[in-house]
C-alpha cells in the first residue's frame, strides 16, 4: 500500500494542504497515520476519497455535505456526473481518480462517454493527452507509482489499437506511411494516435513500434520507399545527438515527407531539412498532410 504526505495529496487533488487539515479537524474527514516526527501519512483510500471530493466541489457541492458521505456514496455521486454538462477539467479529474484507484470499469465508462460526446480525435486531444501529461508530471514528482502510470498507458494503448483496427483497410495502390520510434524510445501512444490518423487518410501504414534500430530503417527505405515517415522523440536521447539523427533520417528518406513530434523537439535550435516538419497537434498533421499532397 502506498502512503502519501499531505503535500502529495495537495499536488494530486489541487486542494490546499491547509484546507485538508481544516477538514480533518472540522469534519473528521481522514484519520491519517503519523510518523515518529508527527507527519501525516495518508492511504490510497484517503487519496481516492479526496480526488472524488475535489471533482464534486468543482461541480458546486459543499464540503459540509460531502464530508458525511461514505466512500461508496462519493463514488456514485462522481459517476452520476456523466449525465451533467460537459467540463473538460472535471472529466480529466475523474479519469485521474480512476487511474489512482486502478479502476478499469470506471475509466472505460468515462472514456466512452467522452468519446461519444466529442468524437475520438477530440477526446484524445482534449482529454486523453492532457491526462497523460498530468500523469507524467505526477510520476516525475513521485506522486504516483509506476504501476498506476502503466495501468493508464496500457488501457489507452488497447483503446487506440481498437480504433485503428476499426478503420477500413486502404486500397492496395495507396501511398505508404512508415511509423516507428528510435532506439531506447518506448513511449508510443502519440505515435499510435498518428497511426490512426494516417490510416484514416487512406494510407497503408507500416507500424514498427518502439525501439527500432537504425539499420532496419535503412533497409526499409531501400525496399519500401514510403511517401511519409513519422516518428517521436519523448524520452531523453541518452547521449544521442538529435541534430545528427534528424539529418541522417532526412538523408535516408530523402524522397519522403518526414513528420516528427515529441517533447524533446523543444531542444531544436537549428534549421530542419526541407523534407522534415514538426507536428505539434492533429491540426498541424492535417495541415502538412494536405499541403504536401500526401494521400
Amino acid at each position: 500500500m502506498t502512503q502519501y504526505s499531505i503535500r502529495n495529496l495537495e499536488s494530486l487533488s489541487g486542494i490546499k494542504a491547509q484546507n485538508i487539515r481544516v477538514w480533518e479537524r472540522r469534519y473528521n474527514l481522514f484519520e491519517p497515520q503519523r510518523t515518529e516526527t508527527n507527519l501525516r501519512l495518508y492511504s490510497d483510500a484517503d487519496l481516492v476519497k479526496l480526488l472524488n471530493i475535489a471533482v464534486l466541489i468543482k461541480h458546486g457541492n459543499k464540503i459540509s455535505k460531502l464530508a458525511v458521505k461514505d466512500d461508496e456514496e462519493l463514488k456514485k455521486m462522481v459517476l452520476s456526473l456523466s449525465y451533467k454538462p460537459f467540463l473538460k477539467n472535471s472529466e480529466i479529474d475523474q479519469l485521474l481518480t480512476a487511474v489512482m484507484d486502478l479502476d478499469e470499469y470506471t475509466f472505460l465508462n468515462l472514456y466512452f462517454k467522452n468519446k461519444n460526446t466529442l468524437g475520438f480525435e477530440e477526446c484524445v486531444k482534449d482529454i486523453i493527452f492532457p491526462l497523460l501529461m498530468r500523469l507524467g508530471m505526477l510520476w516525475r514528482t513521485g506522486d504516483i507509482i509506476p504501476s498506476q502510470e502503466h495501468f493508464a498507458s496500457n488501457l489507452i494503448r488497447s483503446l487506440f489499437l481498437k480504433e485503428i483496427a476499426s478503420l477500413e483497410d486502404p486500397e492496395s495502390e495507396a501511398d505508404s506511411a512508415l511509423l516507428f520510434l528510435p532506439e531506447e524510445e518506448e513511449h508510443e501512444l502519440s505515435l499510435l494516435f498518428y497511426h490512426y490518423m494516417a490510416k484514416k487518410e487512406g494510407m497503408r501504414c507500416i507500424y514498427l513500434g518502439t525501439n527500432v534500430p537504425y539499420h532496419d530503417l535503412e533497409s526499409i527505405a531501400e525496399s519500401k520507399h514510403p511517401k511519409m515517415v513519422m516518428t517521436a522523440f519523448i524520452s531523453s536521447l541518452a547521449g544521442r545527438d538529435l541534430k545528427s539523427y534528424l539529418m541522417k533520417l532526412a538523408e535516408t528518406f530523402h524522397d519522403s515527407l518526414i513528420m516528427i513530434t515529441g517533447s524533446q523537439l523543444k531542444k531544436i535550435n537549428f534549421q530542419l531539412p526541407e523534407n522534415m516538419v514538426v507536428i505539434s497537434s492533429p491540426e498541424s498533421f492535417h495541415k502538412h498532410f494536405i499541403a504536401k499532397n500526401v494521400h
